[in-house]
């Protein structure tokens, strides 16, 4: 006879402090702490120059973040950005200028007209 876990043990268990980005490191030894163990870590990030790029804006094309810039009125075109720094807005990039006009609703759909 087999059987069944309860259908609550069965699902996945989500921890409510958790619903912002996470992030997930190595560490060794992994026999240190439990699975399924929820730890804060703190710490300090060097500054990084460049324009706020809200995550909103950021398309995947082929594993590359990309944004649709103006070009000139109603037109606008791909250009790729690191996304390697991460903030709670959406991403620091240096090779956008300040005043660059990034198309923030609606990406999806130039990515599909592409």
């Amino acid at each position: 006879m087999v059987r069944r876990r309860p259908p609550s043990a069965q699902t996945p268990r989500v921890n409510a402090r958790l619903l912002r980005a996470s992030h997930y490191y190595l560490i060794a030894p992994a026999s240190a702490f439990p699975v399924g163990m929820t730890i804060d870590i703190r710490g300090t990030r060097a500054s990084a120059k460049g324009v706020v790029v809200p995550a909103s804006a950021v398309v995947w094309v082929n594993g590359v973040a990309t944004v649709f810039v103006e070009d000139t009125p109603e037109h606008y075109s791909k250009h790729p950005i690191s996304a390697t720094t991460h903030v709670p807005e959406g991403f620091i990039e240096a090779s956008l200028a300040p005043g660059t006009r990034v198309v923030v609703e609606g990406a999806q759909q130039l990515l599909a007209a592409d």
